[in-house]
């Protein structure tokens, strides 16, 4: 049995899937095993997989025709050996140490999980932004974590790693009828769930942002599928002895999800159908419970409280929007200027050491130290 199993989702990522696949290789802990599934791939992506299957015998090829990623993961759950599981998305990549740090960290503790950090990688302008890190390291329960499980980590089961027996216990799958916010529903269910959770405040998983494609930026519509696996949840809470701290932990979490849902909305239409998806169901729960609202949350929850429809609130989302492409193409300006002079500097050094080559003293100086080098040489022969 490896020591842990990574699955990755395989749907058209042939451009970055070598850079994913390179940088699992790269691991300092060498027991593990990649299932890649492939979930209808049409481009050169399963190419790229069995190119690398060929040389490397821990990759195991599956294949599953239900589309999403939720019925792609289920199938590596399905295939999976490891004593721990984890989640890579075919078009990102990891640092060498991830993979001993889970190991380590799980084995040295009790906890079902580990949780590391995430950043957000935008090769077009070749930074890293949006660092997202637990902020402490160490071992903590569902029960003192209470409602602020929901913020020491990323709904995405990329940033985790689980204990095969304890998602096998829990009886534990992705929600196939969620097309969206699955991995929320699985990470944070397990999170309650679990006995412990150990934190490592690195950043070792970095996420491919602005990608054609990818699982989480499709130009298709999402629904209202993120508010029901809100509830899902909820219903997971109801369960909990320490409920109502979680209550109030889902209700920020509502509002914060809705800012990210609706800022990422294709069109105009899916941002009112988000809207009013929110408002009908999570809103008059928040309204109802103010006094929870924590003081990072309560920016959002002004604007929905002084919103009279979602044309207004769209306004104010999209004005946000522009300030910040206006800030990624001040970002994009000093990068080139930083290049333009770097690129000028290494230019001025190259026609100095010509110049310099070129002068007499120079050549005097290479002529002078000619003669103790040769002698050197000969006496290294005696």
């Amino acid at each position: 049995m490896p020591a842990l199993s990574v699955i990755i989702p395989v749907y058209n990522k042939g451009d970055y899937l070598a850079d994913c696949l390179r940088s699992i290789q790269a691991q300092t802990l060498r027991d593990f095993e990649i299932v890649c599934v492939n979930n209808n791939s049409t481009d050169c992506s399963m190419n790229v997989v069995r190119k690398f299957a060929e040389h490397d015998p821990r990759i195991i090829v599956a294949e599953e025709k239900i589309p999403g990623a939720a019925a792609a993961r289920n199938k590596g759950l399905d295939l999976a050996r490891g004593q721990f599981i984890t989640f890579v998305d075919a078009d990102d990549y990891i640092d060498n140490t991830l993979f001993e740090t889970y190991a380590r960290k799980l084995n040295e503790s009790d906890a079902d999980v580990c949780i590391i950090g995430i950043d957000h990688f935008f090769p077009e302008i070749q930074t890293y932004l949006y660092p997202t890190k637990p902020g402490f390291t160490g071992p903590k329960t569902a029960e003192e974590l209470d409602g602020n499980l929901f913020f020491v980590t990323t709904p995405s089961v990329c940033t985790k790693a689980f204990r095969r027996d304890s998602i096998e216990r829990l009886g534990l799958r992705f929600n196939t009828q969620l097309k969206t916010a699955e991995d929320m529903l699985f990470s944070f269910t397990m999170l309650m769930k679990a006995r412990s959770v150990y934190f490592v405040d690195e950043i070792l998983y970095h996420y491919r942002q602005h990608v054609a494609g990818s699982l989480t930026h499709q130009t298709v519509r999402r629904g209202a599928q993120a508010f029901d696996s809100l509830e899902m949840l909820k219903q997971v809470a109801e369960t909990s002895p320490a409920f109502d701290s979680l209550y109030a932990g889902l209700l920020n979490f509502s509002l914060e999800q809705a800012r990210y849902i609706m800022q990422i909305s294709c069109d105009a239409d899916e941002f009112i159908e988000q809207y009013d998806a929110y408002m009908q169901t999570w809103w008059p729960q928040v309204k109802r419970n103010e006094v929870h609202i924590r003081p990072e949350q309560r920016y959002m929850f002004e604007r929905f409280d002084k919103a009279q429809s979602a044309i207004e609130l769209m306004h104010e989302n999209w004005q946000d929007i522009v300030n910040t492409l206006n800030w990624y193409e001040q970002r994009c300006a000093q990068l080139e200027h930083q290049r333009s002079a770097e690129t000028q500097e290494r230019d001025d050094l190259k026609r100095c050491i010509g110049e310099l080559e070129e002068s007499t003293t120079y050549k005097v100086g290479k002529a002078i130290m000619a003669i103790p080098c040769t002698l050197k040489d000969k006496l290294r022969g005696l």
